[in-house]
């Protein structure tokens, strides 16, 4: 009677290992996949962001903008891109936020050149660069025609009381728009003070004063 021969093994044909197939290792391969996936993902979304802050800008031509006072980063990133400096305020507003710049923002009035970046208008609001005006008191002028003046540049803002005479050193005083009338009347107090107290300290010792006022 012929008896069949027992076949041979094949070496190739294993059977799949049991830690392969553990609920465990399928677990990790599978949050090892989405970290992967993760990884990749927010590298890209990093260079795109990177690629976005520092493109060029929307803004065809040099452009003068006031951030005004009180204005928070939102309020800031959001007036920029309605006067086209910038076209996307959320960008602008989450870079400040990441690198901490948002308390450095400043009020003012900004020169922004053509086709700037929005890394290019994070550097100029943080840097306090702002447009430079004068506003020159001649001598001679009472208190009340001090405050007059004031009261007519659109410069300034806010009321302005009238100081006593002969405390307000008439001068050309460097400002920024926006500021407000009382800082200015408030400088012009401090500049006569000092003057003041400096002719004092040069007076002839027979004069009869006994004191700089």
């Amino acid at each position: 009677m012929a008896t069949s021969e027992p076949k041979a093994h094949d070496p190739k044909k294993r059977r799949p290992s049991k830690s392969a197939s553990h609920p465990a290792v399928m677990i990790g391969s599978a949050v090892f996949t989405f970290l992967l996936f993760l990884a990749v993902g927010g590298g890209l979304a990093a260079w795109y962001g990177h690629s976005e802050y520092t493109a060029p800008g929307p803004l065809a031509q040099e452009k003068t903008v006031l951030i005004p006072r009180g204005q928070g980063g939102r309020d800031i990133a959001e007036l920029l891109e309605r006067e086209g400096v910038i076209d996307n305020w959320l960008l602008f507003f989450a870079s400040a936020q990441v690198t901490r710049r948002g308390q450095l923002m400043q009020a003012g009035e900004y020169i922004f050149p053509a086709r700037v970046s929005i890394a290019r208008v994070m550097d100029l609001v943080t840097s306090g660069k702002v447009i430079q005006h004068q506003i020159t008191i001649p001598e001679g002028l009472t208190s009340a025609q001090i405050v007059d003046r004031l009261n007519e540049s659109d410069l300034l803002t806010g009321p302005a009381r009238v100081p006593p005479e002969g405390t307000l050193l008439p001068e050309t005083y460097n400002i920024v728009r926006g500021t407000r009338r009382e800082e200015i009347l408030a400088r012009m107090t401090a500049d006569q003070q000092k003057v003041l107290k400096d002719l004092w300290a040069k007076r002839a010792p027979d004069l009869p004063l006994k004191s700089p006022q």
